[in-house]
């Protein structure tokens, strides 16, 4: 961290005390950074060092992380409670939740058994997002047409091309466009619930036996299964893929009790759509930021062949270019 010393400084006037020193936590592929904050108080502290963008809509303040954590803390959704804005330094003191990821917290787990359970106790938050009043924070952007076509001509560019070095002719180019915007104007017809756009298991914290969302300053409008999607489908840990349907199945009957839940021709487009997009996120981190992150691909294809996703009115893009990715994607890692 560059200013380093002004941080330190800023919270022992802050905080009145005389040693404030930084301990890194965490920082890969977002601009944000996280260090330990240490102090003579026990009081557990957490700065998150923001990078340049956002530490310019701190200062004008507008960064959205924080009237969103304003929200999502009012509507008894639990999210780091905020201690400090440091707006001319770029930085935001934070509640110190633990290092006990989602992640972690499965890698650790003994048997399927307790993995079950683990991620029993998250799904009530995936229901309670469901639930959330409009905000115009996160109602003014949703994953629309738009934005949906845009995240699969970026895993065209990162994942396909870079990764892979797979070229279209120009009739498969044609035929990817067609169905990016098939697939695009299909699944954006069901954005109209909160959601978090990234709940994985590196983006929830278990603190005191409960999950705390993080990282949630892109939540927008959004079909109801696709932070189910994302958290049960996410390679960071090893689950096996049963498990992963038996869990997925039994979510969205819990939370088809309270709200529609769409039927499999309305899930599998988003989940077509999810799978794609980290991909090539994948491949764009795996190439510009860390190469380890190409090894989070071989399970994301996986989960590929596991679910049927052929679909007639995108057929190219749902199994055409599938089969050629899998027998490609071989030599990947």
């Amino acid at each position: 961290m560059e200013n380093c010393q002004a941080v330190e400084f800023a919270l022992q006037e802050f905080l009145h005390v005389d040693t404030a020193q930084l301990t890194w936590l965490a920082g890969d592929a977002s601009d944000r950074t996280y260090y330990e904050v240490h102090t003579e108080k026990k009081k557990a502290l957490a700065l998150m060092v923001l990078g340049k963008r956002d530490r310019e809509l701190l200062q004008k303040g507008t960064y959205e992380w924080v009237s969103l954590q304003q929200f999502l803390a009012a509507h008894d959704i639990k999210v780091p409670h905020i201690e400090h804005l440091f707006p001319k330094l770029g930085v935001i003191l934070i509640e110190h939740l633990g290092s006990q990821s989602l992640e972690a917290k499965v890698q650790g787990a003994k048997n399927s058994e307790e993995i079950s359970s683990i991620y029993r106790s998250i799904f009530p938050l995936l229901t309670s997002f469901l639930h959330l009043p409009p905000y115009s924070v996160y109602t003014q952007r949703a994953f629309d047409e738009a934005l949906l076509a845009h995240e699969l001509r970026f895993f065209k560019t990162h994942f396909l091309e870079a990764t892979l070095g797979l070229q279209f002719t120009s009739e498969e180019e044609a035929l990817f466009v067609r169905d990016v915007e098939a697939l695009a104007s299909t699944v954006a017809k069901e954005s109209r619930f909160f959601v978090h756009r990234d709940l994985h298991s590196r983006n929830l914290l278990i603190h005191n036996e409960a999950p705390y969302a993080i990282d949630f300053q892109d939540a927008r409008l959004g079909s109801p299964v696709y932070d189910l999607i994302s958290l049960v489908f996410d390679p960071y840990v090893p689950v096996e893929i049963p498990l992963r349907l038996e869990l997925f199945e039994e979510a969205m009957a819990a939370m088809g009790r309270q709200i529609p839940m769409p039927s499999p021709e309305g899930w599998r487009p988003v989940f077509l759509q999810r799978m794609l997009k980290i991909l090539g996120s994948y491949g764009w981190l795996g190439g510009s930021k860390n190469r380890s992150y190409l090894q989070y691909i071989p399970p994301t294809l996986s989960f590929l062949r596991a679910i049927p996703t052929y679909d007639a009115r995108w057929p190219f893009l749902s199994q055409t270019l599938l089969e050629r990715i899998q027998a490609s994607a071989r030599s990947i890692v």
